[in-house]
């Protein structure tokens, strides 16, 4: 494994400074008690998920201390004693704003996705291509059921790396993902991503790794309602304009929340949440 130390909060590999692309949006500074690990959930384009996570395109809301491509490219956008807005609403081990005490590493993987054939899968941007063992399908109480692609070894033995020297520079504690900080909200990282492995390797041994924590049980999803249109945009707010979460498959199967005047608050079978006009879902 290469050598990875934090100087000065900059991640080195290898005596060198990793990438620095600065991100514009970020807060105080603090003191990283945990490393939370995410899912990009996007195309397969590190460079895509670094510009937006950099402050461009016109985001303004969020942003992670490190993106790590497939092939276990590290670039740095916020020094590590930098608060970065990547957990949103959270909570962990009794705190909120987890945002305020952890580093966040996103990991270029493209989440929850369908099945189209065996080397192609789509995802709520669009389609995935690659070879037939670079994708399971695997379902969990907070992750539902879904198929999802693997990570690749160089993007594990990266995070492995980068993960040490977290815990040598700021004697991080444990390593958490933003599903078990959001339940309910968030399915990231995806389920074939080896948690239990990165802890063993970071903090213990591998046939003594420490005891995982016990997640809050998942919210009961239960569907009441049926997405009558391809493509029907998931919205963050309700009303039309550029607030499209993402686009929803003819016939998904939803839970109805709540109701905002045309509008109906949604939950899908992998957690996301945000709002439907009434005329494209039908009630049972």
């Amino acid at each position: 494994m290469a050598e990875y130390k934090i100087t000065n909060h900059i991640m080195h590999k290898d005596g060198v400074a990793v990438a620095q692309v600065p991100s514009t949006n970020h807060s105080g500074t603090m003191t990283p008690l945990y490393i939370v690990c995410h899912d990009t959930a996007s195309p397969l384009s590190a460079r895509g998920d670094i510009d937006w996570l950099a402050g461009r395109g016109g985001n303004r809301g969020s942003s992670a201390h490190f993106v790590v491509a497939r092939d276990g490219t590290i670039t740095q956008l916020v020094p590590c004693n930098v608060i970065a807005w990547h957990a949103g609403k959270s909570k962990w081990n009794g705190r909120s704003n987890c945002n305020s005490f952890t580093i966040g590493i996103e990991i270029d993987n493209p989440g929850s996705m369908s099945f189209v054939n065996k080397t192609t899968m789509r995802g709520w941007f669009g389609t995935v291509s690659g070879q037939e063992d670079d994708f399971e399908r695997r379902a969990t109480p907070q992750h539902g059921d879904h198929w999802w692609m693997h990570y690749t070894p160089e993007q594990i033995e990266t995070v492995t790396g980068m993960c040490m020297a977290m815990v040598e520079a700021y004697k991080c504690k444990e390593i958490i993902t933003h599903w078990l900080i959001s339940p309910g909200r968030k399915v990231d990282t995806n389920p074939l991503f080896p948690l239990e492995g990165l802890r063993a390797r970071v903090f213990g041994t591998p046939d003594q790794p420490p005891p995982s924590p016990t997640p809050p049980p998942p919210e009961a999803f239960v569907p009441d309602a049926t997405i009558l249109v391809e493509g029907t945009n998931l919205r963050r707010e309700p009303k039309m304009g550029e607030n499209v979460i993402g686009p929803l498959p003819l016939n998904l199967r939803v839970d109805v929340q709540s109701k905002n005047g045309e509008w109906y608050f949604i939950r899908t079978p992998a957690n996301a949440r945000g709002y439907v006009y009434q005329d494209l879902i039908k009630l049972d």
